[in-house]
């Protein structure tokens, strides 16, 4: 596929995107958040967060086909990664996280997504000088 270069190093020029270091990737690091870590949930989300200072933060990601067909739960996973990218700055301490969509993240929208993970979030997350809210944000369709 030759775009495929070219995609990964317009990503790489901006800086965005989500590396490995920041992502739970066995089944070691999975279990040692859901034993050791706080559970909160919500929704469309329940997320397990196990704080460790000095460590840089790290998602997991679980979305059962309860979800949705394939398409939503890619979405859901898109939308997830993308908002622990986007809001690593101001989380407070180190962590690992994994975040589990339930049921009923499959009908919601992308605002309704993103609103119930600063509902989750909300505690570890440092507040933003503007503290917009976002115009899609709804309760999940359960």
């Amino acid at each position: 596929m030759p775009n495929s270069g070219a995609f990964a190093s317009r990503r790489g020029e901006r800086g965005e995107g989500f590396p490995k270091s920041a992502r739970l990737l066995d089944g070691a690091g999975f279990r040692a958040v859901l034993q050791r870590g706080r559970r909160r949930s919500g929704p469309c989300f329940t997320l397990y967060l196990w704080i460790r200072p000095g460590r840089p933060c790290r998602l997991g990601l679980t979305v059962s086909r309860k979800a949705g067909k394939a398409t939503e739960r890619n979405r859901i996973k898109r939308v997830t990664r993308e908002y622990f990218r986007q809001h690593q700055i101001r989380f407070r301490d180190g962590f690992d996280c994994v975040v589990q969509a339930r049921p009923a993240a499959g009908n919601s929208s992308n605002g309704t997504l993103r609103a119930g993970l600063d509902t989750l979030f909300a505690p570890w997350l440092i507040a933003s000088p503007g503290g917009g809210t976002d115009p899609e944000a709804t309760p999940c369709d359960g």
